[in-house]
Protein backbone atom coordinates (compact mmCIF):
# COMPACT_ATOMS: atom_id res chain seq x y z
CA UNK A 1 0.00 0.00 0.00
CA UNK A 2 3.01 2.08 0.20
CA UNK A 3 1.78 3.71 3.66
CA UNK A 4 4.81 4.76 6.10
CA UNK A 5 4.52 3.50 9.16
CA UNK A 6 5.12 7.33 10.57
CA UNK A 7 1.72 8.44 8.70
CA UNK A 8 -0.25 5.10 10.56
CA UNK A 9 -2.38 6.52 13.83
CA UNK A 10 -1.12 3.63 15.74
CA UNK A 11 -2.79 4.69 19.01
CA UNK A 12 -6.09 4.43 17.02
CA UNK A 13 -5.28 0.71 16.20
CA UNK A 14 -4.09 0.41 19.69
CA UNK A 15 -7.42 1.11 20.93
CA UNK A 16 -9.51 -0.52 18.35
CA UNK A 17 -7.84 -4.03 19.40
CA UNK A 18 -8.60 -3.30 23.44
CA UNK A 19 -11.99 -2.95 22.05
CA UNK A 20 -12.21 -5.96 19.83
CA UNK A 21 -10.24 -8.20 23.06
CA UNK A 22 -13.00 -6.99 25.53
CA UNK A 23 -16.09 -7.91 22.67
CA UNK A 24 -14.06 -11.03 22.13
CA UNK A 25 -13.81 -10.52 18.10
CA UNK A 26 -10.82 -12.16 17.02
CA UNK A 27 -10.05 -13.31 14.02
CA UNK A 28 -7.08 -15.80 12.33
CA UNK A 29 -6.17 -15.23 8.61
CA UNK A 30 -2.88 -15.18 6.83
CA UNK A 31 -2.62 -12.53 3.70
CA UNK A 32 -1.21 -15.13 0.82
CA UNK A 33 -0.62 -12.23 -1.99
CA UNK A 34 0.07 -8.48 -1.91
CA UNK A 35 -2.34 -7.99 -4.48
CA UNK A 36 -5.48 -9.27 -2.17
CA UNK A 37 -4.34 -6.51 0.38
CA UNK A 38 -6.78 -4.21 -0.38
CA UNK A 39 -9.70 -7.11 -0.43
CA UNK A 40 -8.21 -7.86 2.83
CA UNK A 41 -8.38 -4.84 4.67
CA UNK A 42 -12.19 -4.61 3.37
CA UNK A 43 -13.50 -7.57 4.77
CA UNK A 44 -11.24 -6.98 7.83
CA UNK A 45 -13.12 -3.55 8.78
CA UNK A 46 -16.80 -5.63 7.59
CA UNK A 47 -15.71 -7.80 10.04
CA UNK A 48 -14.56 -5.59 12.67
CA UNK A 49 -17.50 -2.99 11.53
CA UNK A 50 -14.96 -0.46 11.47
CA UNK A 51 -13.75 2.58 9.30
CA UNK A 52 -9.97 3.51 7.64
CA UNK A 53 -10.14 7.14 7.32
CA UNK A 54 -7.10 9.35 6.92
CA UNK A 55 -7.65 12.30 9.35
CA UNK A 56 -6.80 15.46 7.97
CA UNK A 57 -6.01 17.33 11.57
CA UNK A 58 -3.13 14.41 11.99
CA UNK A 59 -2.18 14.03 8.83
CA UNK A 60 -2.17 10.44 9.55
CA UNK A 61 -4.80 6.93 8.59
CA UNK A 62 -6.64 6.12 11.58
CA UNK A 63 -8.89 3.26 12.57
CA UNK A 64 -12.94 3.75 14.02
CA UNK A 65 -15.10 1.35 14.82
CA UNK A 66 -18.65 1.71 14.66
CA UNK A 67 -20.14 1.50 17.68
CA UNK A 68 -23.81 2.01 18.40
CA UNK A 69 -22.77 3.19 22.37
CA UNK A 70 -19.95 4.96 20.94
CA UNK A 71 -21.26 8.89 21.87
CA UNK A 72 -18.26 10.64 20.25
CA UNK A 73 -18.42 12.71 17.30
CA UNK A 74 -15.93 12.53 15.00
CA UNK A 75 -15.11 14.46 12.33
CA UNK A 76 -12.80 13.74 9.40
CA UNK A 77 -11.75 15.56 6.66
CA UNK A 78 -10.83 18.70 4.95
CA UNK A 79 -12.94 21.76 5.96
CA UNK A 80 -12.17 23.64 3.41
CA UNK A 81 -15.27 22.66 1.07
CA UNK A 82 -17.71 22.40 3.76
CA UNK A 83 -20.53 24.62 2.76
CA UNK A 84 -20.48 23.83 -0.90
CA UNK A 85 -21.20 20.11 0.29
CA UNK A 86 -23.16 20.10 3.18
CA UNK A 87 -25.58 21.57 0.20
CA UNK A 88 -25.46 18.13 -1.35
CA UNK A 89 -26.83 15.36 0.29
CA UNK A 90 -29.32 12.55 0.54
CA UNK A 91 -31.03 9.80 3.13
CA UNK A 92 -31.76 7.15 1.65
CA UNK A 93 -34.33 4.62 3.65
CA UNK A 94 -34.52 0.54 3.38
CA UNK A 95 -38.11 -0.22 2.38
CA UNK A 96 -39.79 -3.83 3.76
CA UNK A 97 -39.58 -5.29 0.87
CA UNK A 98 -36.00 -5.51 0.70
CA UNK A 99 -35.73 -6.95 4.10
CA UNK A 100 -35.09 -10.32 5.02
CA UNK A 101 -36.50 -12.21 7.95
CA UNK A 102 -34.12 -14.75 7.72
CA UNK A 103 -30.56 -14.45 8.15
CA UNK A 104 -28.46 -17.72 7.59
CA UNK A 105 -25.17 -17.01 9.58
CA UNK A 106 -22.04 -19.56 7.98
CA UNK A 107 -18.96 -19.43 10.14
CA UNK A 108 -16.24 -21.43 11.12
CA UNK A 109 -14.45 -21.46 14.56
CA UNK A 110 -10.83 -22.35 15.00
CA UNK A 111 -12.17 -26.04 15.99
CA UNK A 112 -15.32 -26.34 14.02
CA UNK A 113 -18.11 -24.94 11.01
CA UNK A 114 -21.02 -24.45 11.99
CA UNK A 115 -24.53 -22.25 10.84
CA UNK A 116 -27.21 -20.42 13.03
CA UNK A 117 -29.89 -18.47 11.82
CA UNK A 118 -31.03 -15.57 13.19
CA UNK A 119 -34.84 -14.50 12.66
CA UNK A 120 -37.02 -11.26 12.56
CA UNK A 121 -40.36 -12.33 12.55
CA UNK A 122 -41.84 -8.68 12.25
CA UNK A 123 -40.56 -8.54 8.77
CA UNK A 124 -41.85 -11.69 7.81
CA UNK A 125 -46.11 -10.19 9.21
CA UNK A 126 -45.50 -7.04 7.62
CA UNK A 127 -43.97 -8.12 4.22
CA UNK A 128 -45.63 -11.76 4.51
CA UNK A 129 -43.39 -13.34 2.42
CA UNK A 130 -40.57 -15.82 4.55
CA UNK A 131 -36.76 -14.62 2.88
CA UNK A 132 -33.54 -15.78 3.70
CA UNK A 133 -30.31 -14.20 3.06
CA UNK A 134 -27.36 -16.38 3.04
CA UNK A 135 -24.28 -14.42 4.67
CA UNK A 136 -20.42 -16.11 5.42
CA UNK A 137 -18.18 -14.60 8.66
CA UNK A 138 -15.02 -14.24 6.45
CA UNK A 139 -12.52 -15.40 9.34
CA UNK A 140 -12.05 -18.41 11.96
CA UNK A 141 -13.26 -16.46 14.96
CA UNK A 142 -14.54 -17.26 18.15
CA UNK A 143 -18.03 -17.91 19.10
CA UNK A 144 -18.07 -14.23 20.15
CA UNK A 145 -16.39 -12.88 16.82
CA UNK A 146 -19.28 -15.08 14.77
CA UNK A 147 -22.02 -13.51 16.94
CA UNK A 148 -20.90 -10.32 16.10
CA UNK A 149 -20.53 -10.08 12.68
CA UNK A 150 -24.16 -11.90 13.04
CA UNK A 151 -25.57 -8.89 15.05
CA UNK A 152 -24.47 -6.58 11.92
CA UNK A 153 -25.42 -8.53 9.12
CA UNK A 154 -28.95 -8.88 10.90
CA UNK A 155 -28.71 -5.30 11.70
CA UNK A 156 -28.00 -4.58 8.10
CA UNK A 157 -30.51 -7.23 6.15
CA UNK A 158 -33.73 -6.72 8.33
CA UNK A 159 -33.88 -4.01 9.98
CA UNK A 160 -34.84 -0.63 8.29
CA UNK A 161 -32.00 1.82 8.11
CA UNK A 162 -31.11 5.06 7.22
CA UNK A 163 -28.40 6.30 5.65
CA UNK A 164 -26.90 9.81 4.77
CA UNK A 165 -24.30 10.58 2.44
CA UNK A 166 -23.07 13.51 0.89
Amino acid sequence: LNILSADIDTTSFETARGVLAGEGVYLNHTLESADRAITFINNVLDFINGVLLFDYTTGKWTISLKRYADALVRTYGDSAGADENAANFSIITQEWSNLYNKIVLDYELFDVKAFTILSNELVKQITGLEKFKQVRVPFKTTKDGAAFYGSIAFNKHSKLTSNVSF
